[in-house]
């Protein structure tokens, strides 16, 4: 049974000749631009086509970035830049709404 098991697990840590070392640690991958980027292009989409679904894609890949990012003063006008696009794309989309529930109302 021992030796089972010693075949299952090569390295023994309490022997430092039988240990296997790592070439090196892999690096998890920079999603931050990719969400940044993705958000940008849905808010520019969404000024054009007014899809609401879009705008609410654009807003959620927009929170992701911002709440994933290491940022440095420099970038933080970045950041600022694709909040103020996902709010103004899903402001574009519900104008329209807005506007015409106030004529229903308001209007003659």
């Amino acid at each position: 049974m021992i030796s089972r098991l010693a075949k299952m697990f090569p390295g023994d840590p309490k022997d430092h000749l039988k240990t296997t070392q790592l070439d090196s640690i892999p690096e998890p991958e920079n999603t931050d631009v990719i969400f940044s980027t993705f958000s940008m292009v849905l808010s520019l989409i969404t000024m054009v086509i007014r899809n609401k679904y879009v705008a609410w894609a654009s807003m959620y890949c927009a929170m992701v970035a911002i709440s994933t990012e290491r940022y440095t003063a420099a970038d933080k006008a970045s950041i600022y830049t694709l909040f103020a696009f996902s709010i103004m794309s899903l402001v574009s989309t519900y104008t329209i709404e807005v506007m015409y529930v106030a004529g229903v109302l308001f209007g003659k």
